[in-house]
């Protein structure tokens, strides 16, 4: 029934679960302006670019703070990623 077909699911998920990291945002915009802090006023650290991939690490309001794959650490406003 359905409960054996939801079973043969599973692995083909779980298999691609673990090929992506959740935490991968990837940047959506032209440029988006990495920051010290979660403010559009804060100190500007970097720039990354549209297609660019990073690591999200934490969440606040409207903020991601995210790892370049340089090792950079800084905010990036949410409605910039994908």
């Amino acid at each position: 029934g359905g409960a054996a077909y939801l079973f043969d699911l599973i692995p083909g998920v779980y298999e691609g679960m673990k090929k992506t990291d959740p935490r991968t945002i990837k940047i959506r915009v032209s440029i988006a302006i990495l920051r010290i802090s979660p403010t559009p006023s804060s100190e500007k650290v970097s720039s990354l670019y549209r297609g660019e991939s990073a690591t999200g690490l934490e969440k606040e309001k409207d903020w991601m703070k995210v790892k370049t794959s340089s090792g950079q650490t800084g905010w990036i406003m949410r409605s910039q990623t994908q």
